[in-house]
């Protein structure tokens, strides 16, 4: 199951919400997230797209 990277912040961010508040003494450094970090991999590599490249060339 693919998550998008806000789906994935709202988890951590909730998580770490709920940490805090039952253990109200323990406080960690938090890991941010990079908010607008493009991709590496260019667009027309990403997703289903490369699947398909490899289905047609025979290679899956």
């Amino acid at each position: 199951m693919a998550m998008s990277a806000s789906r994935i912040r709202s988890i951590s961010n909730r998580s770490r919400f709920a940490e805090e508040a039952a253990f109200p003494g323990i406080r960690s450094e938090r890991s941010e997230f990079a908010y607008n970090q493009k991709s590496s991999i260019p667009s027309q590599f990403r997703g289903d797209s490369m699947r398909t490249a490899f289905a047609r060339a025979g290679l899956v």
